[in-house]
Parts: C-alpha cells; structure tokens; sequence
C-alpha cells in the first residue's frame, strides 16, 4: 500500500506542475487502483480477524469513496462498537446513511458521532454538528437545526459558513 500511495504522490505532484491532460488521467487512474488495491487489502484483513473493528473502519472508508454506501454501512456499523474509533465511524455512517437517503438513522448517527467525540477528535465533533445542522436544515427541523449550528458556532465561530446558516434559519 505504502508503495503504490508513493506512486499516486508522484503522479498527482506530476499533474500539477504538468498541467496536462495526459498526467491528470494519470492521476486519476492510480487513484482508482490504489483505492481498488486497498479494499482487496482491507477485506482479507477482514476476514483474517472478523472481530478487529479497525479494519472493518478502513474497509468501510474506502467502500465508502467508491460509492458502495451499502457495503460501508455494514463495516462501519462494526467499527463504531470500538471506543478509540467510534466517534469516526459514526461520521462516516452518517454520511452513507445520508446518500442513501435515510436521514432519520443519519442525523441519529451524526448525534452519536459528536456524543462519542473527546477533546481528540475535535475536528469530528464539528463536522458532526455541521452535518447534523445541516440535514436537520434541509428536513425543515429548525430546532434541531438550530441547536446543532449553535453549539457549532461556540466551539467555533469561524467553521466553514456556519454563522451564515444559523442566520437563513427563521
């Protein structure tokens, strides 16, 4: 793994200082093959050791960017029972739960996300609140809306447009 993320490191510093078209679909292309690559990795890590909820996080990351939401759901419903990654794990979820449109179980998992989240995982915590505020936004919950961004906004004001969507909340 380490080697072909080497290579892919190469490549996509080759396709910014190039410029070309030829170095971009490079890029893209190893991209594809290390993630490729990686999931064949993590699935026999997987079946190796069923009950290592870190591996079943990885696997469930790199299902997830290929876009088999289904798949990552399952490993990273295992993952989340691992304290050290849970808060993670609950992120993710949230975010395939989310493309697979079933908002009720992702905004339960952003909540579980920011609850399991310590002073280490900060950057989780607010990214759950962000999510969180911003489906409860678009499932017309204004209360939880506002309660997810404003908690957003005290730990900190500057996060992405967040001042600008509590105020758009009637």
């Amino acid at each position: 793994m380490l080697r072909s993320r080497e290579k892919l490191a190469t490549a996509e510093q080759r396709a910014k200082s190039d410029d070309s078209e030829e170095a971009t679909r490079l890029a893209a292309d190893l991209k594809g093959e290390v993630l490729k690559r990686e999931i064949e990795i993590y699935d026999s890590r997987v079946q190796r050791y069923p009950d290592e909820p870190r591996f079943q996080f990885q696997l469930g990351t790199r299902l997830k960017k290929t876009g088999r939401f289904e798949m990552a759901v399952e490993s990273l419903r295992i993952a989340a029972d691992d304290p050290g990654c849970k808060a993670a794990a609950q992120l993710e979820l949230g975010e395939c739960l989310q493309h697979l449109k079933d908002y009720a179980a992702a905004i339960q998992a952003y909540r579980a996300a920011v609850n399991s989240a310590d002073n280490s995982h900060l950057n989780v915590k607010k990214l759950g609140l962000y999510r969180a505020g911003v489906l409860a936004t678009g499932l017309r919950d204004t209360e939880n809306a506002k309660k997810y961004l404003s908690e957003l906004l005290e730990l900190d004001a500057g996060y992405k447009d967040v001042k600008a969507r509590l105020d758009k909340i009637p």
